[in-house]
């Protein structure tokens, strides 16, 4: 953004210099990129006014002007269609240096001598006016050196205007911040509409919103009589400086304004829009549409057309359409000043890659209540720089009004935030120098935030615009600190690192991702409403995730793609979502666990083995196990992410988390050819089921006595439902059960299979005798026969 210091003082009076106002907004918190000076290519050019004119023989349109320059008169041959007698003009003399090193030299034109060259604004560098010559301000005397006139040590400043201060994408804005230090306030420039109380802009103008939740409010104005023609030197200038050249007057003024404001417009030919009416709507599907650029562009339902009765005429908050757009014969306009969705300008402008001034202002958030302002203002312009004449009144469709920002500000917690007090007295008076609308009752300050700054939104924000107005450098550190020696153990801290020490002890590598991930990418993991953000800085980080699962398939993903095909990940992170959407949300602690690949890759002495479903299962069941998490069990379940391996993870019944092998529409989704499988676990619920005490047993005095049982088993029968009956009937001295293998083949019935189990046995206090053990075991299988109709294999 860049304003002349000249143009700051036309809305508040101050007396510093260039780089003291920098200095100054600096501190306050603009980054100001450099100071400028304003500066004119071209030397030994002269303010003369022409005394006479006359036709040179033998030619339809050159003429012989005399032009008095101050302390001579020349003779110049001319051939723009405007000079006339009294006109006050450019003249280059001989010698004089134009840009594009161009030498001037008297010669002589159609047997008339021509001792220099009246200046159009192009052969100056001032704008692409050509055709004409520059008509200049009658009070600037004859004989002025026009170059030192002009650029008279004009100072511009740049700012790099950061996303979250649209306000400052207006000169008004700048001069709101300078007002703060200089101890003033911001006065706007007043004006009278030229209206025809005859004509009213009902009559000729209708609005029509059908997406009020991406144009809020629309308003327009109808203008006629209006001459299109090169703008004066002084808006010229104006525009030049701060690096917008100048067209013609009609674009010259919406630009202005633009940049006077921060509210872009648009001029549509009136003549060009069907039965004067505008219709705001959504893009239909497959619509095209071709812009002022002469691009035809491909929409989505989620543009944003501006409409008349039968076409577009314009994509809404971007750029105007070539169907309707100012030309050299237009003389009637209508003026459009809106406010536009700030999301929704954002997401077409970069799915459109087109990027203008006037999107870079809608999609950060205009003042929605300065639209009015600056459609006057610019109609005030068009009546006084082009002739015209307004009809009475305007239009403004605004079906949802759109109320201001209500925030509380405590001292207290100002303190708290900044380190020190601040008098309350003088937080009032920062906040109204801001203006902001400020009552103070029982010492909490009560603030409406103005609508030109959609950035400040909660308590901490008003603590932000307070420390930057007292200045960051009033704000003492205090260097000394109280710690407490006797602090307990935060017992979520030991055990975040217990969870870490055992998932990297079982193979598996710690990753740490963004909770900031694409909408695409979150969306098929959420069980509840995602929270999407409202100004992301891109798509890539548009939405918090409702789950760790999506940011460790992007991990994946970057590392399959760079031939590292064999890992396992975990991420200990935070998960958000809505209970109640746009009121309150929740945030989870979660684990999640990756792996794909070989579990034994390149080992000469052993064959490959590629990671399934049971190796992730039994990782979870030893975590478990080492964590001290006690009645794991395993639940079908039915997520949409997973293939049809998957399993609930449940401790005493209560769900804990889930764990599957991923579907083939979330692999194209996330371009992961790979077999991936995932696990993901409730943080705080296996934090619950916890027995952080540790328990001691010695080691068996008297040996031990092992069996294994061979059983046949219908194929749907789980292992978990026979080990439970097995532990039931077992008797006091079973010690240990577990599968020890899993057969089917030729020499297994249909809908069968063999399960292996492997059973210990021991007291503490004697030796067991085989009977006992024999006991037991025929204890088992009659158990396992009547219950569950399973028959021991011969």
């Amino acid at each position: 953004m860049k304003v002349t210091l000249d143009w700051l003082k036309e809305y508040v009076n101050f007396k510093l210099s260039a780089e003291e106002v920098a200095e100054k907004i600096t501190l306050q918190g603009l980054e100001v990129d450099g100071i400028t000076y304003v500066h004119y290519d071209f030397n030994g050019v002269f303010v003369g006014t022409i005394t006479t004119v006359e036709a040179v023989a033998d030619s339809d349109h050159l003429s012989r002007c005399q032009v008095d320059v101050g302390n001579r008169t020349l003779q110049v041959v001319c051939g723009a269609p405007n000079v006339r007698s009294g006109l006050k003009v450019p003249v280059a003399v001989d010698g004089a240096l134009l840009p594009n090193n161009i030498r001037l030299k008297t010669s002589t034109i159609k047997g008339v001598a021509s001792e220099g060259m009246i200046c159009s604004a192009a052969e100056l560098g001032i704008s692409n006016q050509s055709d004409i010559v520059l008509e200049l301000d009658n009070q600037i005397p004859d004989g002025l050196n026009l170059k030192e006139y002009l650029e008279k040590g004009e100072a511009v400043i740049e700012i790099d205007v950061t996303a979250n201060r649209p306000d400052c994408l207006g000169v008004i804005g700048v001069a709101r911040e300078v007002a703060v230090f200089s101890g003033s306030r911001v006065k706007k420039p007043e004006f009278n509409v030229r209206e025809n109380s005859d004509q009213h802009v009902d009559e000729l103008i209708k609005v029509v919103i059908l997406n009020p939740e991406n144009c809020p409010r629309y308003t327009a104005r109808y203008i006629e009589n209006v001459t299109i023609g090169p703008s004066p030197l002084w808006l010229a200038k104006r525009l030049e400086a701060v690096g917008i050249r100048s067209i013609n007057n009609v674009v010259d003024i919406t630009n202005f304004v633009m940049m006077e404001t921060g509210q872009p417009l648009h001029a549509f030919d009136y003549d060009t829009i069907a039965d004067g009416t505008i219709v705001v709507r959504n893009a239909k599907p497959d619509e095209s549409f071709t812009t002022l650029d002469e691009v035809e562009r491909k929409l989505d339902e989620e543009s944003c057309m501006i409409c008349d009765a039968q076409k577009p005429v314009a994509l809404g908050g971007i750029m105007g359409g070539l169907n309707s757009e100012i030309t050299g014969s237009t003389t009637r306009i209508l003026l459009e000043s809106a406010y536009f969705n700030p999301d929704n300008i954002r997401r077409t402008s970069k799915k459109m890659g087109l990027s203008t001034d006037s999107s870079q202002r809608f999609e950060r958030g205009v003042d929605y209540d300065g639209v009015v302002y600056a459609l006057n203002r610019a109609t005030a312009l068009f009546c006084e720089l082009g002739g015209g004449v307004a009809a009475h009144g305007y239009v403004d469709n605004y079906p949802n009004k759109i109320e201001k920002t209500a925030i509380s500000l405590r001292p207290s917690r100002l303190k708290q935030v900044l380190g020190i007090p601040i008098d309350i007295g003088r937080i009032e008076d920062i906040l109204r120098s801001l203006e902001f609308d400020v009552n103070v009752v029982n010492d909490v300050i009560h603030v409406n935030v103005p609508s030109h700054r959609p950035d400040v939104s909660i308590e901490e924000d008003l603590i932000e615009e307070v420390a930057r107005i007292y200045g960051y450098n009033n704000i003492t550190g205090n260097i000394s600190a109280v710690i407490k020696l006797d602090s307990r153990k935060n017992s979520i801290e030991s055990f975040s690192q217990e969870v870490r020490d055992i998932s990297t002890g079982i193979g598996y590598l710690e990753i740490v991702t963004n909770t900031l991930i694409q909408k695409s990418e979150t969306r098929p993991f959420c069980v509840n409403e995602p929270i999407d953000i409202r100004n992301p800085l891109s798509e890539d980080l548009a939405s918090l995730r409702s789950s760790l699962i999506p940011s460790a398939l992007i991990v994946a993903r970057w590392n399959l793609n760079r031939q590292n095909r064999s890992f396992k990940l975990f991420e200990i992170g935070n998960t958000f979502h809505w209970l109640v959407k746009g009121q309150q949300h929740e945030e989870q602690t979660k684990i999640v666990y990756l792996g794909t690949g070989n579990i034994r890759e390149g080992i000469w002495a052993e064959p490959d083995k590629a990671i399934g479903f049971h190796d992730i299962k039994g990782d979870l069941e030893l975590f478990c196990d080492r964590l001290n998490v006690r009645n794991v069990d395993f639940q079908d379940s039915s997520y949409s992410f997973f293939d049809h391996r998957q399993l609930d993870l449940t401790v005493d019944g209560a769900r804990i988390g889930c764990l599957g092998s991923i579907n083939r529409n979330i692999q194209k989704l996330f371009e992961i050819k790979n077999e991936i499988f995932v696990a993901e676990l409730d943080f705080h619920e296996l934090l619950k089921h916890k027995e952080w005490e540790k328990t001691y047993n010695s080691i068996p005095k008297f040996p031990s006595i092992f069996r294994d049982l061979s059983f046949l088993v219908d194929v749907d029968v789980p292992s978990k439902r026979i080990i439970a009956e097995i532990w039931q009937a077992g008797g006091e001295y079973l010690r240990s059960v577990k599968l020890y293998d899993l057969f089917t083949g030729k020499q297994i019935e249909n809908n069968k299979k063999s399960l292996t189990f492997s059973l210990v046995y021991f007291s503490e206090e004697r030796t067991l005798t085989e009977e006992e053990v024999d006991s037991s075991i025929s204890q088992i299988i009659d158990s396992l026969k009547q219950k569950l109709n399973i028959n021991l294999r011969t």
